[in-house]
């Protein structure tokens, strides 16, 4: 029996454990933390050309997850003579979706207001803009994510494989301790872990 083995699994439970207790904190901690950040988008690029048989143009984009509740701001103009719809939505992410829409047209051409958003995910746009173009900044504090509450789970498993590494260390040492007085009552001398 070679008793530095022992010495790996002790090491290798507490670092389990020690990498499982700093993810599960980065896990409870990162998704607090937000930053602020703005988002530009203007249309239609100049490729696109309206006419009859192509009336319309739509961009889709996405923004991060906000800490909900939380209150992101629109500013958005258009320049022509048709209307530009922008949907803002999260039904991609919630059987239950919120969805909004803002309407700009000849008569309100420009938009400047706060849309309170209730849920923490990821939210669409879809810019329809006809026979016009139009510029939209989008702004707000975003999470510093990626969903990082995942590592909360990924260090609860670290954590469990060092408990149940450890446990098996000690009786691993246990074992150690009876082989050896098993091996000195018999008069047989043992040498870094080796028997003669």
């Amino acid at each position: 029996m070679v008793f530095k083995d022992v010495d790996r699994i002790k090491a290798f439970s507490y670092s389990a454990i020690a990498i499982g207790i700093l993810l599960m904190v980065s896990g409870f901690v990162v998704p607090q933390l937000s930053f602020p950040a703005s988002y530009t988008r203007s249309g239609p690029p100049p490729s696109v050309k309206f006419s009859q048989s192509n009336p319309e143009w739509t961009e889709v984009f996405e923004i991060p997850a906000v800490h909900a509740p939380a209150t992101i701001h629109i500013v958005a103009t258009k320049s022509g003579s048709g209307n530009v719809t922008i949907q803002v939505t999260s039904y991609a992410y919630r059987t239950n979706p919120e969805s909004f829409v803002f309407l700009l047209t000849n008569s309100q051409p420009a938009i400047n207001t706060n849309l309170v958003l209730d849920y923490s995910v990821p939210y669409l746009f879809f810019v329809t803009s006809e026979n016009s173009t139009y510029s939209l900044t989008v702004s707000g504090n975003w999470e510093a994510y990626g969903y990082f509450n995942t590592n909360i789970y990924i260090g609860g498993v670290f954590v469990l494989a060092g408990i149940v590494s450890f446990y098996f260390h000690r009786l691993v040492q246990q074992r150690e301790r009876v082989y050896r007085k098993a091996l000195e009552e018999a008069g047989i001398k043992i040498n870094n872990g080796a028997t003669k």
